[in-house]
């Protein structure tokens, strides 16, 4: 009579796989620990992504020349660094692009360009708040 035993390694589905590149897995609690700005399950999302997209002003406390509230269309994109953003708006000005650099996970605050400073304020999927100082201070809140 013969008996063959085999046995089998499990190798935990190569953890190095589940957190991707961004992140480290914890045995302790079976989690992924993400690296600075990204999130997620598998820290496969960026934190910036919230931040992109199109977003329309739905009040401000700035007015343009004739006394009317200022109400502008922004475009905020990614830049190359992963805590990178830059954002704009027709009419505002005159159309720059802004760079802004994430400080937390649902904030940005922008580079500073002649004198021009603000931060952006992740609210929840459809809301953010950008305040933008220039000769004056104006708040805009957006949605998507």
């Amino acid at each position: 009579m013969c008996f063959s035993v085999f046995l089998f390694a499990c190798d935990d589905d190569n953890v190095e796989d589940i957190c991707g590149t961004n992140g480290t897995y914890d045995e302790l609690t079976e989690t992924c620990i993400c690296d600075t700005w990204y999130e997620g399950e598998n820290c496969k999302i960026e934190n910036r992504t919230k931040f992109i997209g199109t977003w329309t002003t739905c009040n401000s406390d700035c007015t343009n020349q004739n006394g009317e509230e200022l109400l502008p269309l922004w475009t905020i994109e990614p830049l190359d660094n992963v805590d990178g953003i830059k954002i704009r708006a027709e009419g505002i000005l005159s159309n720059l692009w802004l760079e802004a650099g994430l400080s937390s996970d649902d904030m940005a605050e922008l580079l500073a360009v002649d004198e021009i400073l603000g931060n952006i304020t992740y609210v929840d999927e459809v809301t953010l708040t950008f305040s933008l100082s220039d000769e004056e201070t104006c708040i805009f809140n957006l949605t998507r």
